[in-house]
């Protein structure tokens, strides 16, 4: 006759990206016909799990198929002689964090720059596990996506200090973050930040008729930038061999005509 209940523990294997392992081990006179596994989802109801072992030791794969959250976990074991474990006044496996969500990053930079060293910000989101290490990606004008080597660690923000390698044209990037249980975000389809490096200024260039018998002059412009192109081109005027001086006149279009008032009376402009 026995009449003694087994004894059942039950303690965290590992976990991956989908399933939570638990071990379980049982000790009894008897042998183990069934071993149970219940369980419960941040504090909530306990409800048991539908695969049931047996013996005095062995794996239970789980399926946290209520979704990521904390989770915890006893063992009730069943005897050849009927005797039922009783529940456990408290869980043998204590708060496992199961997450299969990925961070979230975003970066940002200039939308231009006229030098070679840039910066990149980048912020990420991650509200359970932390952020464990943050990449940084690039690519120049239409060509592959490259890791530029650099990477912060245990940031959710943060600064890279990129230098523009490729020369002139359009740099892109994108940040990854992997938190600490190994969930890695996916690149994106589009870069997050996109910028401009344009180190050389524009050329410009203006032409008149060397004569003029009104005092209103057409001053015939025209600019290029082969980079980012030109925004907008200024007429200046000298008098007589004086300084330079800026006449007002702006010109929107790559090339034009600017009409420059002779204000000063008869004399040489350039």
């Amino acid at each position: 006759y026995d009449a003694t209940a087994p004894e059942s523990t039950c303690t965290l294997n590992s976990l991956t990206d989908t399933e939570i392992l638990l071990n379980y081990n049982v000790v009894d006179s008897n042998p183990i016909v069934e071993v149970q596994l219940w369980y419960r989802l941040a504090f909530g109801d306990w409800a048991m799990f539908p695969k049931k072992g047996s013996g005095s030791s062995g794996l239970f794969t789980f399926v946290p198929l209520l979704g990521d959250g904390t989770y915890e976990f006893y063992t009730v074991a069943i005897d050849a002689a009927g005797n039922v474990e009783p529940p456990a006044g408290l869980p043998d496996v204590l708060s496992i964090y199961f997450d299969v969500k990925a961070p979230q990053s975003h970066c940002t930079a200039p939308a231009i720059a006229t030098f070679n060293e840039i910066q990149v910000g980048f912020h990420v989101v991650e509200m359970n596990n932390g952020v464990k290490e943050v990449k940084l990606f690039e690519r120049f004008n239409d060509g592959d996506w490259e890791y530029t080597g650099l990477s912060r660690h245990g940031n959710d923000q943060g600064v890279f200090n990129v230098r523009l390698y490729d020369g002139d044209g359009t740099y892109g990037f994108y940040t990854i973050a992997e938190d600490y249980v190994g969930n890695v975000e996916d690149a994106p389809d589009t870069p997050d930040a996109v910028v401009l490096l344009d180190r050389e200024a524009p050329v410009s260039s203006c032409s008149s008729d060397p004569i003029a018998s009104s005092a209103v002059i057409s001053i015939a412009y025209e600019a290029q930038d082969a980079v980012s192109g030109v925004n907008r081109t200024k007429l200046f005027s000298s008098y007589n061999g004086a300084k330079f001086t800026d006449t007002g006149l702006v010109g929107y279009e790559r090339s034009g005509t600017f009409s420059f008032e002779a204000n000063s009376g008869d004399g040489e402009y350039a």
